[in-house]
């Protein structure tokens, strides 16, 4: 039987630490984790980072894979108004959101971001909230009532809030905020909640969710003044993540529910302006989780299962380390 000597001519070195600057085909034993590793030329792949501090489903992100936010959610049974800052390393807790909820539009980065809407178990909201880095403040509430929101689309002074839900209805209004005030714009092609987006205010994605005919695939680009329905997703679903700072060209979406509650998918999608394409799964499944990065570096944290998670995943394309297991 040939073995990795006689193939590669030398031994498989064992290391405390992954290296830091490993090539492409290079094998390592890792002697702390106690596994094999290896650094392959694949789409992407998902690892394990460390979990936020408080377990939760129906958080909304913001920011990039190594400066993120997760904000308030359903902390198992009771609302939470927390938020988490990732460094890249580790999650703190920074200042609390000034109304606890969850299924929220949101926006922005670690030093200005945006949320407006959801539901705190009571009563669905109007009342947006800004964050400069340390605190929250009450800002203009949007004109519409809603939760389960498409997720967000922007930047804290140039966002959009896409769909969402007034029970038992399902809305096709989207909603933009200059900075001061919120205004109607142009409606989505297929009213729907609980879904996905990502992009700019004038290139904005919205990616599946919930409608009135059930769990759709469908996905629209807009342009800053209509939208445009173009290839639907491999997987229908909703209450999925997707890369917030994406663009409407180069988005990721991952994990969410096909529909019925117990069909949890582990599945990420990939888009590139044209279609979707099926890549590297989550390690976990999970649902209603916040997502924050782009398409080449993206983050999920929290969701459910069930039960509610504080467990955090980073994406990385391209040339990555991956661990070999037996099958």
């Amino acid at each position: 039987m040939a073995t990795y000597k006689g193939i590669e001519g030398f031994t498989i070195q064992s290391f405390s630490a992954d290296p830091p600057t490993p090539v492409i085909g290079q094998v390592w034993y890792n002697s702390t984790s106690n596994v094999l590793k290896g650094y392959a030329s694949v789409t992407g792949a998902w690892a394990s980072a460390p979990s936020m501090n408080t377990a939760r489903r129906g958080n909304c992100g913001a920011g990039s894979q190594t400066a993120a936010l997760t904000i308030a959610g359903n902390d198992a049974g009771p609302i939470t108004a927390k938020t988490e800052e990732f460094n890249g390393s580790s999650w703190t807790e920074v200042g609390d959101l000034g109304t606890a909820r969850y299924e929220m539009a949101n926006a922005g980065t670690t030093t200005a971001a945006l949320v407006a809407g959801g539901y705190n178990n009571v009563v669905q909201q109007t009342k947006a909230e800004t964050y400069n880095g340390t605190a929250w403040t009450e800002v203009a509430d949007i004109n519409s009532i809603r939760t389960k929101f498409q997720e967000g689309i922007g930047t804290q002074t140039a966002a959009l809030a896409v769909g969402g839900r007034i029970a038992p209805g399902f809305l096709d209004l989207v909603e933009e905020y200059n900075g001061t005030g919120w205004t109607a714009i142009a409606a989505l092609n297929t009213a729907r909640a609980d879904g996905m987006a990502g992009g700019s205010s004038t290139a904005g994605l919205t990616v599946g969710g919930q409608s009135a005919a059930g769990v759709t695939g469908d996905t629209e680009t807009f342009n800053g003044t209509s939208w445009t329905e173009v290839t639907n997703l491999t997987t229908t679903r909703l209450g999925a993540a997707s890369a917030f700072q994406a663009s409407n060209t180069t988005s990721l979406i991952y994990g969410g529910d096909t529909g019925g509650g117990a069909r949890v998918q582990a599945e990420t999608e990939e888009w590139n302006g044209t279609a979707w394409t099926e890549v590297g799964d989550l390690a976990t499944a999970v649902k209603h989780q916040s997502g924050s990065g782009t398409a080449g570096a993206a983050l999920s944290a929290g969701g459910e299962n069930p039960p509610f998670s504080a467990q955090t995943e980073v994406w990385n394309a391209g040339p990555t380390t991956v661990t070999f297991t037996s099958s």
